[in-house]
């Protein structure tokens, strides 16, 4: 291509910087645009336009500016981009097909780079094998993340950023006590399991009374606690000590104080997942349908000592939709008990 052809063409300048770890060591935006700018006036092309997003480039459809860009080529507003390398342009397939594409087909008549520069009669082995090492790098990224992840709970850790009342220790990869925050949250637990205590004035005393402050980051942090934020530390079982299964951080709350607390949140709780064996289940029937009796377990906490107690009631199935059962009522199992030693004795 001529110098004077060269001349003619007018270039979109692109800078992108994802938000995702494997992209921190790129340089920023500004740098991008500053050190392109400057590659422009030496190389005297003129710049249509500055387009740049904080998008990451792994999936397609998620650039909005990228994609105008390509519309606006396609109209004719101007035939070349000026990016930083091709990789900022593509990460993924779909987007490197079309980028190669429109150079083929000379739609796109130029893509500078801060190193060198595609054109339309180039062999498209070599941008096609740059476009393939961008997208398998994320590929191989996602393999070894997923694998470290993996390994973390393998050993009772937990990975990704520490719950409150926890702290990431960066060196080890391990979470620690937050002691600054971790009695105050035990000490909220504390209320909870009173009963005595709604949420919200939970929430009251832990920020207004007790001066409780999220960890400061660099963005964010060193403000109150949301009340949303105190549903999800009392409905977390992360704080009993449990990950997928026993973990290697320091526990709050026992798994006994958890499930107090499920009950006296109701709906909101989440109380663990169990199994039930009743006594009596698989060997009785209803005598008016003839159905299987089952069990459940209700649990109420007294008001004298705030103490639990369980009790278990059998009932009718009525797994016979064309038998009709009145039975509306619960026994409970102590009078099952009863009857049975009655039966036994005589």
């Amino acid at each position: 291509m001529s110098n004077n052809e060269k001349k003619k063409i007018k270039y979109f300048l692109y800078a992108r910087k994802s938000s995702e770890s494997e992209e921190r060591q790129v340089q920023s935006i500004d740098d991008q645009v500053n050190r392109l700018k400057k590659l422009a006036g030496e190389i005297k092309i003129p710049i249509k336009s500055i387009l740049t997003e904080a998008k990451s480039a792994k999936k397609p459809n998620n650039r909005p500016l990228f994609e105008e860009m390509v519309d606006r080529i396609k109209n004719g507003e101007a035939e070349g981009i000026l990016c930083w390398q091709m990789n900022r342009l593509s990460r993924n397939p779909v987007d490197s097909g079309t980028i190669s594409w429109l150079l083929q087909q000379g739609v796109i008549k130029s893509i500078r780079t801060i190193d060198r520069e595609y054109l339309p009669d180039d062999n498209v082995l070599l941008m096609s094998v740059e476009s393939g090492m961008a997208n398998q790098f994320l590929l191989e990224l996602s393999k070894n993340v997923k694998r470290g992840l993996q390994g973390k709970l393998e050993q009772g850790w937990r990975p990704g950023p520490a719950p409150m009342g926890y702290l990431n220790d960066t060196r080890e990869h391990i979470l620690l006590k937050d002691e600054e925050r971790f009695p105050l949250i035990r000490k909220a637990w504390d209320l909870m399991l009173t009963g005595n205590y709604t949420v919200p004035k939970i929430l009251k005393i832990l920020n207004d009374d007790w001066g409780f402050r999220s960890p400061k980051s660099r963005h964010s942090g060193n403000k109150p606690l949301a009340m949303s934020g105190l549903y999800k530390i009392f409905t977390n079982i992360f704080y009993t000590g449990i990950i997928d299964h026993k973990g290697q951080h320091p526990a709050m709350v026992t798994a006994e104080e958890y499930d107090q607390a499920q009950i006296i949140l109701g709906r909101k709780g989440k109380p663990r997942p169990k199994s039930h064996e009743f006594a009596f289940t698989g060997m009785i029937r209803c005598a008016e349908c003839g159905c299987m009796i089952t069990a459940e377990t209700k649990t109420k906490i007294r008001k004298s000592d705030n103490s639990i107690k369980k009790y278990t009631y059998y009932h009718c199935t009525k797994r016979k939709t064309n038998i009709p059962c009145s039975q509306k009522e619960c026994i409970r199992e102590e009078k099952l008990e009863r009857i049975g030693i009655f039966y036994k004795s005589t």
